[in-house]
């Protein structure tokens, strides 16, 4: 292969480089001969260097967030909500993000595009994300050696709380891990909220269950005793409460829809799934759990307050109409329920017996000591409403002497 230079310089300049056979011919047919030698010259060079590609980016693609979620995690939040979850909990490069500033998270509203509408995106529901050791630096004790506890991620399960018309989700931004015991405690367990104050305690907005949870608000409502208000009668204003929502998400995204069948130049090729199916919410039984699971949490406060009420007349009668109401396993265990009032109706104590004046030694016992403890002056007066005459016509000692002190009693 030669190098050629171009026909318009002279024939004598390319001597060295051109055959001699060339040289004699014609400059017409040189001129011609040139032309073809020069494009078999670019001919063969393209065969020898590498055809270009295209060209390489500058960077590389960007992952999928949601694929640094857990399992577990995947079970419990919905495909619409993976994403926008993942960007809040982790960084780009699957870190976990240690500046948490919020609570409450709300999800994004579903962007219109040439694609079909998601119906995931409209039924989107927002997140609690519960950090108090990242959020607002409150040093958490073990409760085994009491050492502090450092975090070590996310805790590994997310809950469903039900609200009053809708859901949202209850994550845990940390995972409390003891640095001499290595044993992990759950966040949100009753260990970890009592090391809180009241103002922080009190931002914990759900009561928990075995897998759901409702929130604080809802367990307000069970907590009233009045006629035509039971456990059945929330759990079906909630679910219709939540139905209702339903369908007003499910029109939007018909609305979308219609609206992007509308834009569309073949309208037959327009494809759309069907919503989200509505989800039931659980039976009356399990809102009695959580109310239970309430009372329990407040079991200490409860007991305050009972213990504080005290009086100056003193009431003690017992029924049958609370034990015949008691069903299931504990049927019949018990005949009667004596109470201790006083004159404002407020109920000091309450026991269930077998039977009528049986056991109450205790009772009463505990009356007495309550009013020891407290300092609070021996009540004026102690009388019944039944069998108060004796068969003699005396005065029916029996029940004052319950009430003295045991030394002076015995």
């Amino acid at each position: 292969m030669f190098l050629l230079h171009p026909a318009s310089q002279s024939r004598r300049q390319h001597q060295k480089f051109v055959p001699k056979m060339l040289l004699r011919l014609p400059i017409p047919q040189y001129l011609k001969w040139h032309q073809r030698l020069r494009v078999a010259h670019h001919f063969f060079l393209s065969l020898l260097l590498p055809l270009p590609g295209p060209p390489l980016p500058l960077h590389s693609p960007e992952v999928s967030r949601a694929t640094f979620l857990s399992k577990p995690f995947l079970r419990v939040i919905k495909p619409g909500d993976r994403e926008w979850i993942a960007h809040i909990l982790y960084e780009a490069s699957g870190q976990l993000r240690q500046n948490i500033r919020q609570n409450w998270h709300y999800p994004p509203s579903p962007i219109r595009s040439v694609a079909p509408p998601n119906p995931h995106d409209y039924f989107r529901q927002r997140m609690f994300l519960w950090a108090p050791m990242r959020m607002w630096g409150i040093p958490l004790k073990c409760t085994q050696c009491n050492r502090k506890m450092h975090h070590s991620g996310i805790y590994p399960k997310a809950r469903e709380v039900i609200d009053v018309a809708s859901k949202y989700y209850l994550i845990g931004g940390d995972y409390p891990r003891c640095s001499q015991c290595k044993l992990p405690v759950c966040p949100w367990s009753s260990d970890i909220l009592k090391q809180l104050d009241p103002s922080k305690r009190n931002k914990f907005p759900a009561v928990l269950t075995t897998h759901l949870a409702l929130d604080r608000k809802c367990v307000t409502l069970l907590r009233p005793r009045t006629a035509g208000n039971s456990s059945s009668y929330l759990q079906q204003a909630f679910q219709e409460a939540q139905s209702e929502e339903w369908a007003r998400r499910s029109c939007d995204y018909f609305t979308d829809c219609d609206m992007h069948k509308k834009s569309c130049l073949n309208q037959s090729q327009a494809v759309y799934e069907p919503p989200p199916p509505f989800c039931p919410l659980p039976l009356a039984q399990w809102f009695e759990t959580v109310h239970a699971n309430d009372v329990v949490g407040h079991l200490d406060e409860l007991k305050g307050v009972i213990t504080s009420t005290f009086g100056r007349i003193l009431k003690l009668d017992s029924t049958k109409k609370v034990t015949k109401k008691l069903a299931g396993g504990i049927e019949n265990t018990a005949v009667w329920m004596t109470n201790v009032g006083n004159e404002y109706g407020q109920v000091l104590n309450s026991v269930l017996t077998t039977g009528e004046g049986a056991g109450l030694d205790d009772l009463c016992q505990g009356i007495v000591k309550r009013y020891r403890d407290a300092g609070v002056p021996q009540p004026d007066a102690i009388y019944v409403d039944r069998d108060c005459c004796s068969d003699r016509g005396g005065l029916p000692v029996i029940c004052v002497v319950m009430f003295l002190p045991e030394d002076l009693g015995s």
